[in-house]
């Protein structure tokens, strides 16, 4: 119908070392930290600091070279969604963005 979106889902196969588990978790539970902080008036520099502050609170990183984005008529249209970010920055969240 001519508009684009996309989703990531982590599935292991086999076993896996305690580390790599933790990282599926951390990066999950960062993820919907960052959804919970999605609601008209916070700003996308809200969003980011959720997923950063979480990420960070467990001894690990995030990598600033990827990140989310909006859905549209395109391929990873705009807005690019930091996962880092300072809390009232960005642009401000507003009803019926979707992204």
């Amino acid at each position: 119908d001519g508009w684009f979106g996309d989703t990531s889902r982590m599935y292991v196969a086999g076993k896996l070392p305690r580390k790599a588990e933790r990282l599926i978790e951390v990066t999950h539970d960062a993820l919907m930290r960052g959804i919970e902080t999605v609601k008209p008036g916070n700003t996308f520099g809200d969003i980011g600091h959720a997923i950063q502050a979480f990420v960070e609170g467990h001894r690990m990183s995030v990598v600033r070279d990827f990140c989310g984005h909006g859905l549209g008529r395109v391929f990873h249209a705009p807005p690019n969604v930091l996962h880092y970010g300072r809390p009232g920055t960005g642009a401000v969240l507003e009803p019926g963005m979707f992204f």
